[in-house]
């Protein structure tokens, strides 16, 4: 009779190898991290980061490429001043934290002056993942595909979130933020859309159409945020 192994693993080396035998034939495998740079990051947010740098370091280990990738989604509105901000930021609320100006004055901006302060952090623990801001993805349209194809989806994607839901998404509802472009802020609505995404927008007292193209419409923007990028 075989004797049960009485072996205990880390967590992290479990997770790896289910990972690895989930997908046995692949070599090279992506791990992503992410957050708002909303305000200083804290020690609870640092969990998730160290979570997924503990996988990789045990997928490593087992002889397999990891691309650790890591998310400021600086192109996220600002929802309320922190607490310990020096300045009151309620004029900047609704504009994504990339168009907010550093409320320190030693960065190019808000978003930047905590993707910083975090990243120099994370370089005296030994964690090196690659930092993408999601905000230039946008500007340069990088998604543009994926927001048509979650405009298009609208109904598909309102049906899965509301079985996740304990209150269910009005009829309303667009997956989308739109940054106005005069005032940088997401008070636009869309209003309607058809099957060659035309939007029809409402900024204000303002009602215009406009024709979602690839390379010409940076102000849009996903609700839920996009994790994939190419390698």
């Amino acid at each position: 009779m075989t004797t049960p192994s009485t072996e205990i693993k880390h967590w992290a080396d479990q997770t790896a190898e289910q990972v690895v035998a989930t997908f046995p034939e692949r070599k090279q495998f992506t791990c992503a991290a992410g957050i708002s740079p909303s305000g200083t990051v804290h020690f609870g947010n640092f969990r998730e980061v160290i979570t997924v740098d503990l996988v990789v370091r045990a997928l490593k280990e087992m002889g397999r490429g990891v691309r650790f990738i890591y998310s400021w989604d600086d192109y996220d509105r600002l929802r309320k001043t922190p607490k310990n901000i020096p300045s009151d930021m309620s004029e900047y609320i609704g504009m994504p934290y990339c168009f907010i100006p550093d409320p320190y004055d030693c960065h190019e901006n808000y978003a930047e002056h905590f993707e910083r302060q975090f990243e120099y952090s994370l370089k005296d623990v030994g964690i090196n993942p690659t930092f993408i801001r999601q905000n230039q993805k946008y500007r340069n349209c990088e998604y543009a595909d994926d927001i048509k194809h979650a405009l298009l989806s609208r109904d598909n994607i309102r049906a899965i979130l509301d079985k996740y839901k304990t209150e269910q998404i009005n009829e309303g509802w667009f997956p989308l933020t739109v940054y106005c472009e005069q005032c940088k802020r997401d008070f636009t609505k869309i209003i309607s859309y058809d099957e060659f995404a035309q939007v029809e927008l409402r900024s204000g007292t303002i009602v215009k159409a406009e024709k979602f193209e690839r390379a010409k419409k940076p102000a849009f923007k996903t609700s839920t945020n996009i994790r994939n990028s190419p390698a």
